[in-house]
């Protein structure tokens, strides 16, 4: 999911992904010619800002799709209203080819501080530095068609009678939390795993032999290569039903949430919503991207470090 902010003045647009899963702020500069990826974006013209900030260092990130790299600049950024002046960002000139077919220009980063590839005020920390949020939250709600991004307060018409269930953050630099049990069809397949939610990442991600442990009791799944699972479109208005064990509550998956788009003009088979990626090598981690946020409206609370989420509606 992304959005728009301008950077700059005068201000220039561009589209930036929010990504809970970084810290750094970056888009496109003028100088990146010749990268392939560069071309179908808008670029930041350094020359047409009068409050830009140069700087002498460098910046360099790795993605799980790609790498970037490029300067340190400072300049006001605008977003949702907010002003965040003097405001760290890179500007980058090699952009890796993977980033050629996005449809935004940079990503902004909503991650903690201490995983910022420059070591510098990230834009949430400037926002809460500068008063500029009612509360020092933010929060996400997500569908098919769009969503939004509330800074500094929860939208409680999103809320879909439940209350918000939080759970603590236990390691700062992600937005990693702990999960008690997961399942499905109300059959335990697994205990004790921290989640990363990440607004940064589409699917969700588990680790290889979860991810084979569920899909094996979903009939008909098939594993394509070694990180994607399809599952018979037939399936979609099943009552197989994924589960979450988190803080003690359980968040469910229906079949209509994870059975994704077909991959075959016959619409036999559909994409599994459920990947799998051993993220961390030493801890099991799943990674809670997208398809879980378009069920849960999703509660970033920095103040408190932890993380809440409650049913997501479409509220006023």
């Amino acid at each position: 999911y992304y959005g728009e902010i301008t950077i700059g003045e005068p201000p220039q647009p561009f589209n930036v992904v929010f990504d809970t899963g970084s810290s750094d702020l970056w888009v496109i500069a003028e100088e990146c010619i010749t990268e392939t990826a560069c071309h179908n974006h808008r670029r930041f013209i350094s020359s047409s800002s009068k409050t830009l900030v140069t700087s002498d260092d460098s910046f360099q990130i790795q993605y799980g799709s790609g790498a970037v790299a490029g300067e340190i600049g400072y300049d006001t950024v605008t977003l949702s209203g907010m002003q965040l002046r003097n405001q760290t960002f890179a500007m980058a000139s090699t952009v890796s080819e993977q980033f050629a077919i996005s449809p935004f220009d940079g990503i902004l980063g909503l991650g903690f501080s201490s995983i910022s590839t420059s070591g510098e005020q990230t834009p949430i920390q400037n926002m809460i530095a500068n008063n500029l949020l009612d509360e020092p939250l933010f929060a996400i709600y997500a569908t098919e068609k769009g969503g939004e991004i509330d800074f500094g307060a929860i939208d409680q018409s999103r809320l879909q009678g439940g209350e918000v269930v939080y759970s603590p953050v236990i390691e700062k630099g992600y937005w990693t939390i702990e999960m008690e049990q997961f399942g499905i069809n109300n059959e335990r397949v697994g205990d004790s795993r921290r989640v990363v939610v990440d607004t940064g990442t589409s699917l969700i991600v588990a680790p290889v032999v979860d991810a084979e442990a569920i899909h094996e009791l979903i009939p008909g799944a098939v594993a394509i290569g070694d990180s994607t699972y399809t599952i018979p479109c037939s399936l979609k208005t099943s009552d197989i039903e994924v589960q979450f064990k988190i803080s003690g509550n359980v968040f469910r998956l229906k079949a209509s949430d994870f059975i994704m788009r077909p991959i075959d003009t016959k619409r036999v088979m559909c994409q599994s919503g459920i990947s799998a990626l051993d993220f961390n090598q030493n801890v099991p981690t799943w990674v809670f991207g997208d398809v879980f946020f378009r069920k849960y409206y999703t509660i970033f609370d920095i103040g408190r470090s932890r993380v809440g989420f409650a049913l997501g509606g479409p509220g006023k």
